[in-house]
């Protein structure tokens, strides 16, 4: 309960402070010495900024910036709290061939069935001759330069219109207008301005396409992946074993079945971290690896952050040791250590698996672990000083600046705002209910939290809805008052009049969803509705 008590406390404050909403930003052009033309959906700072050098400003809806040089472009709009940003690559404009450019001589067509990232790709490779490995919808390799040709965590990636999508690029539908940049990096999450390889398609609204190659191919062939060294006390190298004694059954996105006949070394690339898979066997076993979300009831009780989630089955015992590398730029994200890092497995509870730190390069940390039993496994970063007491500092500071915002009629708002806020003041009750302390004694001028509810719910009675409700009784309840009774008002009963014939609460999914967790806090039954929940996912 108390883990409960202290979630609930950081969900309320998070909805106390002020939402930020989309600004929507749209922008035209890429090539030097053309315009690029930005809009926003209102007046908002512009903010241009070449190759991170000195930002230019404008404001207004619509603004151009005429670029002298090829590189990175960053636009920045800002309009009071919200706030949009776009990166494009600037690049020399490709030379007309035999014609106009884009409609004649030429100019390249993007049919129909070619139009996701990985198809305009395949489009690209059959025009200009160069070869593209796929494996299961997965660039494994574009005109020779392979995945871990530099080092264990580089490889393809791509971006659309300066953002990259988290989808596979075989399900990512482009649309007329869009540019296409795939890039090799070095290490994930590399910036595409310092990549050493580049292949921009651009896309005209007609549907026909440029193609730009940086640097001119060929590149060459990578016969050899080049290992990446790491210091070790040991004075170790990673080493490879060939895949001579393994078969694939099975490959896609996100799992892999294969045969292993005698001892082998599997890499997995389909995971996020580069995983490698070291199995000692004399007889044949049957190994199956299927990467999983990180999601679901079971990793309420984590305590950490998952990185990599995976599920691992054996048709026999065995033994497989697990290496893996972590780069320190996402333990630094984190604010954590190597010696935070962990091997977790799901047995009905999480338990922790004896992780060893074999040694770091500049970049990297490199893991391993021994498996013996087979299950769902985390890579994960363990939470310091997890869970919190209500004594502990950023609790204690929470409840500061809560009290802190109190109006003189005992109400909350946020800062910015003029009144007291009836939904506002009933997350504050939760949050002090939460970590321990009584509502009621949390007085602004004579004047408790409560008080600001009795006096101002004869009023808004009439107004409220679903989600009003279901937020009074949770506040009501959280205090001690009663909700089946509050000010000659049973608010249980007018949130159960919202249930629906097939249990849905109100019209939205969010609104059954608070409506479950208000009733099911005063003892309701909310099974048919949990259901109409389900039948929604």
């Amino acid at each position: 309960m108390k883990l409960k008590h202290i979630l609930s406390l950081f969900l309320i404050l998070a909805l106390l402070s002020s939402s930020v909403s989309a600004l929507s930003l749209d922008v035209s052009g890429g090539y030097k010495e053309e315009p690029v033309t930005v809009s926003t959906d209102k007046d908002a700072l512009i903010i241009f900024r070449m190759n991170n050098g000195t930002p230019i400003y404008a404001y207004g809806k619509e603004a151009k910036f005429l670029p002298h040089v090829t590189g990175e472009l960053r636009i920045e709009a800002i309009a009071g709290d919200e706030k949009a940003v776009k990166v494009i690559q600037i690049t020399e404009k490709p030379e007309e061939q035999g014609g106009e450019s884009g409609e004649s001589g030429e100019a390249h067509y993007l049919p129909p069935d070619y139009r996701t990232a990985l198809g305009a790709l395949l489009k690209a490779s059959e025009l200009k001759g160069f070869s593209v490995d796929v494996s299961g919808g997965y660039v494994r390799g574009i005109g020779g330069i392979y995945e871990k040709s530099m080092g264990e965590t580089s490889g393809w990636m791509y971006s659309v219109n300066g953002e990259t999508p988290m989808v596979p690029a075989s399900d990512y539908q482009l649309n007329a207008g869009d540019t296409l940049l795939w890039y090799f990096v070095r290490n994930y999450g590399d910036d595409p301005s310092s990549a050493p390889y580049k292949i921009e398609i651009r896309i005209h609204s007609d549907w026909s396409f440029d193609i730009q190659i940086s640097p001119p191919m060929p590149w060459g062939v990578q016969e050899e992946q080049q290992e990446e060294a790491y210091e070790s006390s040991a004075g170790e190298t990673p080493s490879a074993r060939g895949n001579e004694n393994f078969v694939i059954l099975n490959s896609t996105e996100n799992a892999l079945n294969l045969i292993v006949f005698q001892n082998a070394s599997v890499k997995l690339n389909f995971t996020k971290i580069p995983l490698e898979l070291n199995l000692n066997t004399k007889s044949p076993l049957e190994l199956k690896v299927e990467k999983e979300r990180a999601s679901g009831i079971i990793f309420n009780d984590l305590h950490a952050t998952p990185l990599e989630c995976f599920n691992l089955e054996l048709n026999r015992s065995g033994k497989v040791t697990l290496n893996f590398s972590i780069s320190k730029e996402k333990l630094e994200e984190l604010n954590a250590s190597a010696h935070d890092v962990s091997l977790m497995k799901f047995d009905e509870r999480w338990i922790q698996i004896p992780t060893e730190l074999r040694g770091e390069n500049q970049t990297h940390y490199f893991f391993s672990a021994e498996i013996q039993n087979f299950s769902l496994f985390v890579i994960a970063v363990e939470w310091k000083n997890f869970p919190l007491e209500r004594t502990d500092e950023p609790i204690i500071r929470a409840l500061e600046w809560l009290r802190s915002i109190q109006r003189e009629d005992g109400g909350f708002a946020n800062p910015d705002e003029e009144e007291s806020s009836f939904s506002g003041t009933s997350w504050a009750i939760m949050a002090i209910s939460s970590a321990g302390e009584d509502p009621h004694s949390w007085k602004k001028n004579g004047n408790s939290p409560l008080d600001y509810l009795r006096r101002e719910i004869p009023e808004r009675l009439d107004e409220m809805g679903t989600i009003d409700y279901a937020r009074t009784v949770l506040a009501l309840k959280a205090s001690g008052e009663n909700p089946r009774n509050f000010e000659g008002i049973d608010f249980v009963e007018l949130l159960k009049e919202r249930i629906k014939e097939d249990g849905q609460i109100g019209d939205y999914v969010h609104t059954t969803i608070w409506g479950i967790l208000a009733l099911s806090s005063v003892g309701e039954d909310v099974s048919k509705s949990v259901e109409w929940l389900k039948s929604q996912q």
